[in-house]
């Protein structure tokens, strides 16, 4: 059997392809979705078999004018989820440590400093053996993969996360929420309250600053002044979907290729 997306002949346990990323189990779903005729504005991934014109070999255009894929990817294999989360978990390390450096500025600027370097320092350890812990609980929980749905026009595009995934992932961020309070991690309880709040991301193209494309992992990240977006594409979708979203940012925005 072949992988309908990229024509590979290799998939995981689960029905995942290990070249790109696509399941068979979401590819069915989406189809039963779409045959039980949702309505517009329902379930994203039924809108993505209820379009007309097929721009991509994964990429569909519907009667709205809205370019629409699905993309679902190892967690196993793909290291993108697990960078994105350390780099999220480092931001609030950098947040409890500026706290406490403006906690002991009483004490002279030089004390403080080296007093938030410590708080740092710890943090940053122990949130480190948290995330090699929990990451493979994590994957399991999500059953090792990440689904996602993407919309895009002239105007954005917006990432809406897996219906399916999207109670647990509330789920385990009100868990870390919870565990953030009683270990009086006000960074850690931002990002937890932060990751329970949102299912979805929009990116409008006037307003992003900077576009990193990297297609060894399959994603495109939008960096606005204060949010940013991961755009996951299919290996043979990637080159139409990077060519629109470049050709649509704004002429300061600054595009890095890795």
């Amino acid at each position: 059997m072949f992988c309908r997306r990229c024509g590979g002949d290799k998939f995981d346990e689960n029905g995942i392809c290990l070249r790109c990323g696509w399941s068979k189990a979401a590819d069915v779903r989406a189809r039963e979705a779409a045959d039980a005729q949702i309505p517009q504005g329902g379930d994203p991934q039924a809108l993505f078999y209820q379009t007309q014109e097929r721009v991509s070999p994964g990429i569909t255009k519907g009667k709205d004018g809205v370019l629409r894929w699905m993309y679902e990817l190892s967690m196993w294999s793909n290291p993108t989820v697990l960078i994105t989360t350390a780099k999220v978990l480092g931001v609030a390390c950098l947040g409890t440590a500026l706290i406490f450096f403006f906690i002991g500025l009483g004490n002279g600027f030089l004390d403080a400093l080296q007093f938030a370097g410590i708080v740092l320092a710890i943090v940053t350890g122990i949130f480190a053996v948290l995330l090699l812990l929990s990451y493979p609980l994590l994957a399991l929980l999500y059953g090792g993969r990440y689904t996602a749905v993407f919309e895009m026009d002239e105007s954005g595009v917006t990432h809406n996360q897996d219906r399916s995934q999207q109670k647990r992932a509330r789920t385990i961020a009100i868990l870390g929420l919870a565990l953030s309070i009683l270990n009086r991690s006000p960074g850690g309880a931002a990002a937890s309250y932060s990751a329970a709040a949102r299912t979805s991301s929009h990116s409008e193209f006037a307003k992003v600053k900077k576009a990193v494309v990297v297609p060894r992992r399959h994603v495109i990240y939008l960096n606005m002044a204060l949010s940013r977006n991961q755009v996951y594409i299919a290996p043979e979708d990637f080159d139409f979907v990077c060519g629109y979203i470049l050709s649509h940012l704004s002429a300061n925005a600054n595009i890095v290729h890795k």
